[in-house]
């Protein structure tokens, strides 16, 4: 490639809207959310984005809402792996592993 053209070619790079689209590329930092987000699971990747990114697409409350959604739904979820086993013999109580159920067909529980 003739070193003349390089510059084009990097100036269409970082303006590809799919490949680095301008509100994922304009953090003061000098990097990309996506450097960051891809060591994240899918729920944290998501909120750290729309906070990375907020007002830089549209309207900066909405981006923030959707960050909080997503950290909702993933205290939601880190609460329901921590909550105790429901017993298997379906008498909606919460056992803990020591413990036995008196229902007919307790004593199982499901983790």
């Amino acid at each position: 490639m003739d070193p003349k053209k390089w510059g084009a070619a990097v100036d269409k790079f970082a303006a590809d809207p799919v490949e680095h689209p301008a509100h994922y590329t304009s953090h003061p930092s000098g990097i990309e959310c996506i450097q960051i987000t891809e060591h994240m699971n899918f729920n944290l990747g998501n909120a750290v984005k729309y906070v990375w990114r907020a007002g830089e697409k549209g309207d900066r409350m909405e981006d923030l809402r959707k960050a909080r959604w997503y950290l909702d739904r993933e205290i939601t979820r880190l609460e329901t792996l921590s909550a105790p086993p429901k017993c298997t013999a379906k008498c909606s109580e919460m056992h803990t592993f020591d413990e036995t159920c008196a229902a007919p067909g307790g004593g199982r529980f499901d983790g």
